[in-house]
């Protein structure tokens, strides 16, 4: 018997928010972003938190406890903490511009 895997995403609104748009230069489709996620990693349920530091407690607690954590964030904007923690499963979502950018 296969077990079903549950994904949940944690997203940063106040750094996507406020300081995305204008360090991107270009709006986000919020809808289109939450569309791609919840494709490319069958996502189940969303988390809004503030302030990227607030996700590592969560961060290790699901690492700790046997789950794959994989972030995606804008690259040079996130805090080092988070970055070395996510070692190869660091995702770069200014790469998904042609995917989510706003007409």
């Amino acid at each position: 018997m296969t077990r079903k895997i549950t994904t949940y995403a944690f997203i940063d609104t106040s750094n996507l928010f406020y300081g995305g748009e204008k360090y991107l230069g270009w709006k986000i489709d919020y809808q289109k972003l939450f569309e791609y996620i919840k494709k490319k990693y069958e996502v189940e349920k969303t988390y809004y938190l503030s302030g990227d530091g607030d996700f590592l407690p969560v961060l290790k607690y699901l690492r700790e406890s046997g789950k794959k954590v994989i972030i995606m964030a804008r690259g040079p904007r996130t805090a080092k903490e988070i970055r070395r923690f996510a070692k190869g499963n660091f995702k770069d979502f200014t790469r998904l511009e042609n995917i989510i950018k706003q007409q």
